[in-house]
């Protein structure tokens, strides 16, 4: 049987491949097309440049310059080349800074958090924190996904041998085809196409197969488990030495 981290190494680079195909082609083609009428513009001094048009180059190029870079990075992460600034961090701190970040995203509207860390406030992991963000507001996505709305979304830590766990339950209730209430189910469904060149706030940069990569070379881990009131992700962040 296949396991999820090999589905993985198969899987990103092909996707990785894809989004490039795909996402690039309109900004490269908007530089490309621009490019060509600045050229001609140039060489007939009657005719005045649109700054509409030297705007939208403008954006253009910009855009395409994130995607290659976020490209760069998150082939990086792929290879197990990626570099980390690993640094104690109490969590519970920057898992507030993601929420802050994630309510003003399309996809939490309509998501009621709680948040309950009290158990573990104190308990500091190491991680590199931007890239922490960006998984953790990639698994807040990946944990409202395809729910229904209005949505419950419970987040507690707890501490483990080795790890801080971050528990984020969606106990949002669905009714199946029969009529019956079940827990809104969790998918492996977010991909990276339309994200790389994104820098809206409260989106991730990353699919969840990425975020879990990132997870692992930062000795932690993502995992989805079942939980007695709902669809469970689990994160496990590495305690900090001391």
């Amino acid at each position: 049987m296949t396991t999820l981290a090999e589905q993985d190494s198969v899987n990103l680079p092909e996707e990785l491949l894809s989004v490039l195909l795909h996402d690039l082609r309109s900004p490269l083609g908007a530089v490309s097309v621009l490019v060509e009428l600045l050229s001609t513009v140039s060489k007939d001094e009657t005719m005045a440049i649109d700054p509409r048009q030297l705007l939208l180059l403008q954006e253009a190029s910009v855009k395409a310059q994130r995607m290659l870079d976020d490209a760069v990075e998150i082939q990086s992460v792929v290879r197990g080349s990626s570099t980390f600034s690993f640094a104690p961090t109490k969590l519970s701190s920057l898992v507030g800074v993601c929420l802050e970040k994630a309510r003003q995203a399309l996809y939490f509207q309509d998501v009621d958090v709680t948040y309950d860390y009290t158990e573990s406030a104190g308990q500091e992991v190491t991680i590199d924190v931007e890239k922490a963000e960006i998984a953790i507001l990639c698994v807040l996505e990946q944990a409202v996904a395809h729910t229904p709305r209005p949505i419950s979304l419970k987040i507690h830590q707890s501490v483990e041998a080795h790890y801080v766990n971050l528990h984020i339950v969606n106990e949002t209730i669905a009714l199946t085809n029969a009529g019956e209430l079940v827990a809104a189910p969790i998918r492996q469904a977010i991909p990276l196409r339309g994200r790389l060149g994104s820098r809206r706030v409260g989106e991730s940069r990353y699919s969840f197969q990425v975020a879990r990569k990132v997870m692992g070379l930062m000795g932690g881990n993502i995992e989805q488990q079942p939980d007695q009131n709902g669809s469970a992700i689990v994160m496990k962040f590495p305690i900090a030495p001391g």
